[in-house]
């Protein structure tokens, strides 16, 4: 074959035999066929089917998928055609795969259907599909979150109503401060300046942001959430600050009453009753607009809890029809819910592979097949858009008959396990040029969860694959590279991690659209470092992208988990740097600009010990979590920062969890002495203490008393009955981080990887979003991996950190 040429396999029979021809096609001709998308399955565990006459052995699930295609897809022109890899690419030939792996985008992309094969039924799959069915359909015939055209006809006649407001008041204002500009001394020119000024500080901003705010919540209709209810306290302070600024009015009209003869003698007597007149009317105007102001409010209050109450109902109140998908079910566990099965089913390991992800991604029409039962995309992709109406529900929206426990497994199941459909929905939307995951949902989901589908290969070391090299050529039908697929033996996994990062430099730096240029070009460095199976691959650099050896499940206890950013490349690290080197690979290694921020100076618990004190457990984990963390924050005053040192700390426990701040950014700890949001993470830490078993010795009774009495003293009024649900959300989202919290030369405390030891050195790399972890080794140094530290993170605080400390750019060789 060449050029374009791909081979397709018509299905002629099923039964009782397979029986199938092979034919060469050409992709650039007009085509109708099919692709199928599947795990090989077992090499030992084979069935024989025939082509074009002759025998060959297929593994199992290949031959039942093909032996259950027609049952799913349509012939065309009385022909099942349909491509298989296994057996349209010569596998035992690595120069025809690497010519026929570059196609694969466009096969997957063209088909008219891709058949995304689960397998023979199995009870997991089943009854996953079951409950996606009913989520659909549900959603779809209750509304759920569907528009409502007569409430946004109301709404929108409040947002009307707001408008027109403003423009009574803008004009009343303009025609005053028109009438004063035709006074031209310097006297009535101030009198003019001080009204102007009144005007421009005068709410117009605050009533423009309530119509703005109304307006985007009627285009986001199924979005309507309890930070909406703003909407009343813009109105409020609206109301306030008309009422100053009708004083105010009032006091300049009794100045230019009062004091006309003796400041404005060159006024005359027209010209003054024209101001009268006119400041007279806006006094008027503003009286009535003021008791406008009121109403406007209580209709906007009252129409936003009906929008919340109706599209409530609609989300959630189906469920008591269908217990099944929250409740236990008799005589099994408690976890076997419905709800648990769409998991357990998206757990399956079809949907776990590199190239069965990319396949799902460009399918224009995926259907997923479990022996004769199917469901398509839409169905899953609605049971994500009601994910995310669970996810953001509040409280008060649990639906009454679903018990808390309950309600919050569910809301757990759906956060932790449905990453992987989030990731594969927002990949479908960008390589097709959407912007919204559901028009019917009327948000930007990629917005919402701050994920980008250019950027598919951090998503790589999360996946599955046969051949390790599969890690990079399986997402160039998505994101291409220019890399070339090389599958000869001579080809080694480090030179692909090289290659890989080479390639995506250069598009970083073109500017193409299929890396992500908002964030720096050193960011697939968080997948990078001697960790992270990092010694599977000796030839590898420590600072290459090894996606191959970060995806090695059963070693996470061993190696831990990557530490990614999550913020967009701020330009202010660019200024840091100022003309300095860029990254250049040179051979094995990468030479770039450096300034070193810290040192680490001791060791810490891992953060996922923090989830044996929620647990009140009394492991040497759990002990030695609360040891440190009481030792830490007692033996400091403040954080290098000036927050509390608790403030510090448990920034540091929550990065990237569900307690990142409502921005989406990372936390920009204080730099005064106020408590914000880690209340809950003290009564934790008290509740341990007063719960855990008496002390052994005095000195051990007087040290608890000591800690029990310092967290007394700080927060006095501290209820340890309880502790809010996101510290749950922390906690459960903490719970397997295989990730360090260590101390530096400074004081601060970060998120290090597992493989962090003192005596190693944080900086930061010119063109990384986060800063760095190196250890030198002889003249080098390796990198570590990346990290996260409290109140070094954003580039503000780097600035001025870097200045305070005088440090100094420097070249780097990293091997």
């Amino acid at each position: 074959m060449y050029g374009r040429q791909i081979r397709l396999l018509d299905i002629c029979s099923t039964e009782p035999d397979i029986e199938c021809c092979l034919e060469v096609a050409d992709l650039d001709q007009a085509l109708h066929f099919h692709a199928l998308s599947y795990e090989w399955g077992k090499p030992g565990v084979t069935e024989a089917i025939t082509v074009n006459g002759h025998s060959i052995q297929v593994t199992q699930n290949l031959a039942n998928a093909l032996r259950y295609a027609p049952k799913h897809i349509e012939p065309t022109e009385g022909r099942l055609r349909i491509w298989a890899d296994a057996i349209c690419i010569n596998q035992k030939s690595d120069e025809e795969k690497n010519h026929q792996v570059p196609l694969m985008g466009d096969i997957y992309s063209m088909a008219d259907v891709v058949l995304c094969w689960l397998g023979l039924p199995s009870e997991t799959v089943m009854r996953g599909m079951e409950a996606v069915q009913v989520i659909d359909y549900n959603r779809s015939i209750h509304g759920a979150d569907r528009k409502d055209p007569w409430l946004d006809a109301t709404l929108r006649r409040v947002t009307d109503s707001l408008s027109t407001e403003l423009d009574k008041l803008g004009s009343v204002i303009d025609e005053a401060t028109n009438e004063l500009e035709t006074v031209n001394t310097g006297d009535a020119s101030i009198l003019f300046e001080i009204l102007a000024r009144s005007w421009n500080a005068w709410p117009t901003k605050c009533i423009q942001d309530a119509s703005d705010g109304i307006a985007s919540v009627l285009g986001t209709p199924g979005r309507i959430r309890p930070h909406h209810l703003s909407w009343s306290s813009k109105l409020r302070l609206l109301s306030l600050k008309m009422e100053a600024f009708h004083e105010y009015l009032c006091v300049m009209y009794l100045r230019i009453i009062d004091e006309t003869e003796d400041q404005l003698p060159f006024i005359s007597g027209e010209l003054e009753v024209r101001l009268t007149r006119t400041l007279q009317d806006v006094i008027a105007r503003m009286d009535e607009s003021e008791s406008a102001v009121p109403r406007v409010q209580d209709l906007t209050e009252r129409l936003e809890k009906q929008v919340l109450s109706i599209r409530n109902t609609a989300n959630f109140h189906w469920l008591q029809d269908h217990t099944f998908l929250y409740q236990e079910i008799p005589g099994t566990i408690w976890t076997e819910t419905g709800t648990y099965f769409v998991v357990k089913m998206l757990a399956e390991s079809y949907w776990l592979r590199v190239w069965t992800f990319q396949e799902m991604v460009l399918a224009s029409r995926p259907i997923f097949a479990c022996g004769d039962r199917s469901m398509s995309w839409s169905s899953l992709h609605s049971v994500l858009c009601w994910a995310y109406m669970l996810l953001n529900a509040v409280p008060e929206q649990r639906p009454h008959f679903v018990p808390q426990e309950q309600w919050s497994f569910l809301k757990r199941l759906y956060k932790h396990y449905l990453g992987h459909l989030r990731q594969l929905a927002s990949s479908r939307g960008e390589v097709r040029g959407l912007e919204i995951l559901d028009d019917t949902m009327g948000i930007s989901v990629r917005g919402n969860i701050n994920l980008k589908a250019t950027h598919n290969w951090e998503h790589s070391s999360a996946l599955r694959a046969t051949n390790p090299k599969d890690h990079f050529y399986a997402f160039l039908g998505i994101c291409p590279l220019g890399l070339v697929p090389d599958y000869r033996q001579s080809k080694s996994i480090g030179q692909v991690c090289v290659d890989f990062l080479t390639g995506y430099l250069k598009a970083h730096r073109q500017g193409s659209g299929h890396v992500e240029s908002q964030r720096g070009e050193l960011m697939p460095l968080s997948d990078a470092g001697i960790g992270y199976g990092w010694f599977m691959y000796p030839d590898t650099p420590s600072w290459a992208p090894n996606y191959p050896g970060t995806t090695r499940f059963e070693d996470f206890d061993k190696v831990g988990f990557p530490i990614h950013t999550f913020s967009q490349h701020s330009p202010e690290l660019d200024d840091i740097f100022g003309g300095s080197q860029k990254a250049e690979i040179a051979g094995c290694k990468l030479l770039v600009s450096a300034i070193f921020l810290d040192e680490i100076v001791a060791g810490g618990p891992l953060r996922s010990d923090f989830a044996e004190i929620y647990r009140n457990s009394t492991s040497k984990e759990a002990i030695h979590a609360v040891s440190w963390t009481m030792k830490y924050i007692m033996g400091r005053d403040k954080y290098p920062t000036g927050c509390h040192p608790l403030e510090g700390l448990y920034t540091a426990l929550r990065y990237g969890t569900i307690g990142r701040h409502k921005d989406g950014e990372e936390s920009d700890i204080t730099t005064d002495m106020m408590f914000q949001d880690h209340t809950s993470f003290a009564r934790m830490l008290m509740h341990y203490l007063i719960t855990e078993s008496e002390a052994a010795t005095p000195e051990e009774s007087q040290l608890k008393g000591n800690r029990l009495k310092y967290l007394y003293t700080i927060l006095p009024d501290l209820d340890v009955s309880d502790w809010d649900e996101t510290l749950t959300e922390i906690v459960n989202d903490v719970f397997f981080a295989r990730q360090q919290l260590l101390e530096t030369q400074s004081g601060y405390i970060g998120v290090f990887p597992l493989y962090t030891a003192t005596g190693d050195l944080v900086c930061l790399l010119n063109g990384a979003d986060q800063p760095a972890v190196l250890r030198r080794v002889d003249n080098h140094y390796v990198l570590v991996g990346m990290c996260y530290v409290s109140g070094l993170s954003r580039a503000g605080n780097l600035s001025g950190y870097i200045r305070e400390k005088g440090k100094a750019v420097e070249t780097v060789e990293l091997w």
